[in-house]
């Protein structure tokens, strides 16, 4: 039921109810029974103990598990008990962050969690907010919470505060007699739940609660958002190709032990091996532990990272969905242009305000901070209302009394001469247009003849530095698009002075143009004014449908859909809670240059993750490579034992991943397209992982066959292997680096604690529980032989590479 479009006295007899005794308690009860609270509810709410459970119910932790237990079983302990503490850490931070995106709709219950005025039994009565049901006859005034959606009946000078629905940043004049169809921020008769009354009074007829409020609506848009970010996506695949890889060598390895004659219990010991040795089980904690150590230095640039994942989508975003208030601009009027015809004009703009009498309107305040206090002794006061369009003051000053009065050019024109030209020219300019005039008292505020004092221009001005973003963005290959409610005038002019480029489009637009004619435009559009919530939701998914990453920012309640629905949601600090739920980043300093520094951080951190997935798959490889040799040329010695390869794991891919996240950014990170980061990893790259895993698989498994035909005891065959892969790792990490060695001191950091964690093997008890021992010094000499090959090996790849 459209409500706003019909009169009064039909919408009062649709709701069944009277405007002037309101419901009878009675009635109000067996409403409620019909509708329910007016609260926001949820349609369905995960256990906690099923959103923990849940973090291991994936195919990649289940294999990881059925590993424990083999080892378990097979009486390694240890490797049992290790593979269960990496999936435990790993299940913890996945449920922290699941439990923590849960807040988002809880959040939305408080815009409704009030006391409101309404009429029951013909007498006004203060009741909860959550006790109001359609029909009740709601009482506001300045200060209140709306409770509900109200069409209004009466108003009186009211003004309500929108923000957080619209994004408009000024107060909307209500009037309870207009009546027709309009979008959401020109329904002068409706007042929404979760707004606030500025000044002025109203009543009203509640016509929607609970989740049928415009609030309600956006909490259901958020709720059926189910976000996975590409990064995500490319995780949960890599996962999967390495499941079907631990499958297929796992078949063939038993089938060729079974041709051997080889026994149960050496078999599963074998396909154990391969199954710590292929499954990269330190991924997800590792990656997990370098977005963390990522958001630790975007928080020092004003970056508050809330979804780890989601570093990857911001470097790799073409397109920046940004709100106008508060991010482009200051959200702050200010008098930038002041057309003066009289020099009264200065004494007519300072008195005719109310800032020294603590108004908070932002008009008055601009106009303080320019022209300063009035310095006359205000004797009376006709205040503005949206009829009159007008404030008028009568004060004395020099021992003269005058009638000062602003207001709208159309309404000054009424009481003297207004250039119109000039009006428009600085309306053309995007600005709020005041005029000012006076004249001596004559006991006859209403009428003319008044002396024109001149015209200021006010506007939210844009931020220092904007302009200087956009242009670097650009440079990024990434598109600023303005979002906003604000006129298409203003939005233009704004566009216009910070650099963002494109024709302007309207939500009226996006209501009457068709899906193709808007595909068509998309790509000239800059800036998407008087726009609505679930506007903003098709502008997002219109961008995306084109193959765009897209970035949205948002501050109030309204932006919260789009925020969900974006690749990345960017929250403003200032902004409300439900946005900031709703959103993955949340900018600390509300400045757009701010979100250029996190795309540069955030590709930053691709690259070094790149840098570590890289050398881990490739030594991961290479030890599945070294093992399916070892069991072509000697079956009754495994080349590693689980608890091995797990302890190879842990001290090689530990210390290198947290050293890898510490590179600092290239000179050139700036300059690549964004197409450059959508991957985690590219044809290319995996082309170069599986070439140096298998030439290190190769001279690893060779070097094993020299081992077990020397003679040795089986724990220095195994020691000798266990140095051989630690060395072989080591000169992997430098080679992803290009061959840079000494510009990060992190990395010659975990450089040494992986040598001095390998060397406790051999001078601690922990030789006795490892199953390992040196070899004589002669049987270590061939490593240097193939640290040398793996070396100009991993180079060569790299110089291929650019």
């Amino acid at each position: 039921m459209e409500q706003w479009k019909y009169d009064v006295k039909r919408v009062v007899k649709m709701l069944n109810t009277d405007p002037e005794r309101g419901l009878s308690e009675r009635e109000a009860k067996n409403r409620m029974k019909k509708y329910g609270k007016n609260v926001i509810r949820k349609d369905k709410k995960t256990s906690v103990l099923s959103m923990f459970l849940s973090q291991f119910s994936d195919v990649f932790s289940i294999l990881l598990i059925i590993a424990s237990l083999l080892s378990f079983w097979l009486g390694e302990v240890l490797d049992s008990v290790l593979i269960l503490i990496i999936l435990l850490i790993n299940g913890i931070v996945g449920f922290l962050q699941e439990y923590k995106a849960e807040k988002s709709l809880e959040l939305l219950k408080s815009y409704q969690t009030t006391k409101a005025k309404v009429l029951r039994d013909g007498e006004t009565k203060e009741v909860d907010s959550e006790d109001i049901v359609p029909g009740d006859i709601v009482i506001v005034e300045e200060g209140d919470k709306v409770p509900a959606d109200i069409r209004l009946i009466t108003s009186e000078s009211l003004q309500v505060d929108e923000s957080i629905l619209t994004g408009e940043s000024l107060p909307v004049s209500k009037d309870g007699s207009w009546k027709g169809d309009a979008p959401v921020y020109e329904r002068k008769n409706m007042i929404y739940a979760g707004t606030f009354v500025v000044s002025g009074r109203g009543k009203g007829v509640v016509v929607y609660t609970g989740n049928n409020t415009f609030i309600g609506q956006i909490s259901k848009e958020m709720e059926s958002v189910e976000k996975y970010t590409v990064f995500e996506k490319e995780i949960r695949d890599l996962t999967s190709s390495m499941i079907k890889i631990v499958s297929f060598i796992s078949v063939i390895g038993l089938l060729l032990l079974f041709l051997k004659g080889e026994d149960i219990l050496t078999s599963l010991m074998f396909v154990t091996a391969l199954a710590v040795a292929t499954v990269p089980e330190g991924l997800p904690v590792v990656i997990t532990l370098a977005l963390s150590l990522g958001v630790l230095s975007m928080v020092k640039k004003n970056v508050l990272v809330r979804r780890l994942r989601s570093i990857q989508e911001i470097g790799s975003v073409d397109v920046i969905c940004t709100d106008k208030t508060g991010t482009i601009t200051e959200n702050k009027l200010k008098v930038v242009e002041v057309l003066e015809k009289d020099a009264m004009l200065k004494y007519v703009a300072s008195c005719c305000n109310n800032t020294e009498f603590g108004s908070k309107d932002p008009v008055d305040k601009a106009l303080y901070e320019h022209f300063g206090p009035c310095g006359c002794v205000r004797l009376s006061e006709i205040p503005f209302t949206p009829d009159r369009k007008m404030a008028t003051v009568v004060v004395k000053c020099g021992g003269k009394e005058y009638i000062f009065t602003k207001g709208a050019p159309e309404a000054v024109s009424k009481l003297c001469e207004v250039p119109e030209g000039e009006v428009n020219k600085l309306a053309s300019k995007g600005y709020k247009v005041l005029a000012f005039a006076y004249k001596e008292n004559d006991g006859k505020p209403e009428e003319p003849p008044y002396i024109f004092a001149g015209f200021v221009g006010l506007l939210d001005p844009p931020r220092r530095g904007v302009r200087e973003a956009v242009i670097r963005a650009k440079e990024a290959g990434i598109r600023t698009v303005m979002i906003t409610g604000d006129h298409p005038v203003t939005a233009k002019h704004i566009a216009e002075l910070v650099g963002i480029e494109g024709r302007v489009v309207s939500g009226t637009d996006l209501e009457t143009l068709s899906r193709e004619e808007l595909e068509k435009i998309i790509e000239d559009v800059g800036v998407f004014a008087r726009t609505t919530p679930s506007q903003k939701v098709k502008i997002v998914e219109l961008f995306k449908s084109r193959g765009y990453r897209v970035a949205m920012t948002g501050d109030g309640v309204n932006d919260a859909p789009a925020l969900k629905h974006a690749h990345v949601g960017i929250a403003l600090g200032s902004g409300t809670d439900v946005a900031k739920e709703a959103a993955d980043i949340i900018l600390l300093d509300d400045r757009y240059e701010t979100i250029v520094e996190g795309v540069k951080e955030g590709r930053r951190i691709i690259e070094n993750i790149r840098k570590f997935v890289s050398y881990m798959l490739s030594t991961n490889i290479g030890e599945v490579v070294s093992a399916f040799i070892s069991l072509l040329t000697y079956t009754s010695v495994l080349i590693l034992k689980p608890v091995h390869l797990l302890f190879l794991n842990v001290v090689s891919d530990g210390p290198p991943a947290v050293s890898l996240a510490t590179d600092p950014a290239e000179k050139d990170m700036m300059k690549k397209p964004p197409k450059y980061f959508r991957s985690l990893l590219n044809n290319q790259m995996m082309k170069q992982i599986i070439m140096f895993g298998t030439v290190m698989g190769i001279v690893i498994g060779l070097y094993f066959f020299f081992l077990v035909n020397s003679g040795l005891d089986v724990t220095q065959v195994w020691g000798a292997v266990l140095l051989a892969f630690v060395s072989t790792e080591i000169s992997r990490l430098i080679t992803v680096r290009k061959g840079r060695i000494t510009d990060n001191k992190w990395v010659v950091a975990s450089v040494l604690i992986s040598l001095m964690l390998t060397a406790s093997l051999f001078v601690t008890p922990l030789s006795y529980i490892m199953d390992v021992s040196l070899p004589p010094i002669e049987y270590l000499l061939p490593i240097v032989v193939i640290l040398f090959v793996l070396f100009l090996t991993g180079r060569l790849l790299s110089y291929k590479s650019g």
